[in-house]
């Protein structure tokens, strides 16, 4: 745990150089004493790059989108202060400013075309080809949240007001440099990697190939509601993902306070703000779902968990259990083999291949069992789904396996699932279709447009 925790504070260290020296080099561009200066480099090795990479991703995944997704979509609940309001819907453009500078910022898009441009010039093509999954990552959640960012022209220092690239354009480029991560890391003799330097798969490639794969096929599926022919490109790809729980993709932590994850160091810092989502929680106890007790602490004072619903000020709700979801250390899925199960179960029912759809939920239930420790038949199979019932019995599973994970936003914006969230009719709007642009963004880049109300991929707005 002690490399892990330098490697940590290095990551942190690094990001904070990266950002001033981006600073001190937009503003000093044209001057050369600054890269004369020993004592402002300007030149990070690719294995510092990687490391604040990691570090500014893990919070970017683990922080206030995180925390949006899961009370909007009723998982969480927001119990005190701000966190009351965005539950109600009452949020501005500059709720998720701090995310939107790490979409390109110090251990953003610039440093990881940083990274796969160093690797290339020296021949790992297998360190590239980790860069460009981690560029697929960071951008295709991005572009899930927000539709049109900048992309193209953002990692350029040379243009100040970028343009913002059209959402179906972002996704078909990810999809091809998803393509050039698979080949750079199927090549024999790919050059030195990063070994214990990435902290997902140890430099493992065929872990990366795997995960490039399940996560094409989750870019297609965010837009099966725009063009249903995606769901069977989504299934191509999953055929080729995740295939074992020792493939998930999850961040790394440690137990002292640099280290902890983003949902730790939030509850810690702001306790009573965030409580256990009372849908959830009603969900899992009509299941006797053993994951209540997994994923929640009980109440304070209590012996039970109790769950809290949008609006209610109730500070000694149930948190996260700090042995599980809340301990520093947790990791947390970003890509998972559940969520693979479940996008091939998900495409077999809309192709009417039942069996096969069925045969995938059940993998996933049994899976659950190894995962969380818990005694064989726990999750019995499940026997005679079809259509409609198959089909929100594999996106109910999917609301459940995918905790915290930002991706049950989006799988809500595609579905509407889950259909009965607890009525917003009283606030008077729907559940928010995106997230706003940062003001500094709408301040300082005159191509910013006005915020849509929906994104390309989602032209149908929930009843």
């Amino acid at each position: 745990m002690s490399v892990l925790k330098d490697k940590f504070m290095a990551g942190m260290v690094v990001l904070a150089v990266l950002a001033t020296a981006c600073d001190q080099w937009v503003e000093d561009w044209d001057d050369d004493e600054l890269y004369a200066d020993p004592n402002q480099p300007v030149e990070v090795s690719i294995d510092q790059l990687m490391t604040a990479v990691q570090v500014s991703s893990f919070f970017f995944l683990e922080g206030q989108l995180s925390r949006t997704a899961a009370i909007w979509t009723q998982q969480m609940s927001g119990t005190d202060r701000q966190f009351i309001g965005l539950g109600q819907f009452d949020y501005n453009n500059q709720d998720w400013g701090n995310e939107w500078f790490l979409i390109h910022g110090g251990g953003g898009l610039i440093d990881i075309r940083e990274i796969y441009a160093k690797a290339e010039a020296q021949d790992r093509s297998h360190y590239a080809g980790i860069g460009k999954i981690w560029e697929a990552v960071i951008i295709g959640m991005s572009a899930s949240m927000w539709g049109d960012i900048p992309y193209t022209e953002a990692a350029n220092p040379n243009i100040m007001e970028p343009v913002f690239d059209d959402m179906a354009d972002i996704y078909a480029d990810l999809h091809a440099l998803l393509d050039e991560a698979i080949a750079d890391l199927s090549v024999t003799d790919g050059g030195t990697g990063p070994g214990g330097n990435d902290f997902i798969y140890g430099g493992d490639t065929e872990s990366w190939i795997d995960a490039a794969y399940t996560l094409k096929a989750r870019l297609y599926m965010h837009w099966a509601e725009a063009d249903p022919a995606n769901y069977a490109l989504a299934l191509a790809a999953a055929n080729n993902g995740i295939s074992s729980l020792d493939g998930s993709f999850r961040t790394r932590h440690g137990e002292s306070v640099p280290e902890a994850t983003g949902w730790s160091q939030f509850l810690n810092q702001r306790s009573g703000y965030i409580s256990g989502g009372g849908y959830l929680i009603r969900l899992l106890e009509s299941l006797s779902d053993p994951r209540l007790n997994i994923y929640f602490a009980n109440a304070a004072d209590t012996n039970i968990v109790i769950g809290s619903d949008p609006g209610d000020a109730n500070t000694a709700a149930s948190s996260l259990n700090p042995d599980y979801y809340g301990a520093p250390e947790w990791s947390f899925d970003v890509l998972s083999y559940e969520e693979n199960q479940l996008i091939i179960a998900e495409c077999e029912n809309h192709a009417g291949n039942d069996a096969a759809a069925l045969a995938a939920l059940n993998n996933v239930r049994t899976a659950l069992e190894e995962k969380w420790g818990l005694s064989a038949g726990t999750y019995p199979p499940l026997t005679g789904l079809t259509g409609d019932v198959l089909k929100d019995a594999i996106l109910e599973e999917k609301y459940i396996s995918l905790f915290l994970n930002m991706e049950v936003y989006n799988d809500y914006k595609r579905t509407c699932y889950p259909y009965d969230l607890t009525d917003y009719t009283w606030q008077g709007d729907d559940l928010p279709s995106r997230l706003l642009y940062a003001q500094r963004e709408h301040d300082t880049n005159s191509n910013t447009p006005t915020d849509p109300t929906r994104n390309d991929n989602d032209p149908n707005a929930c009843p």
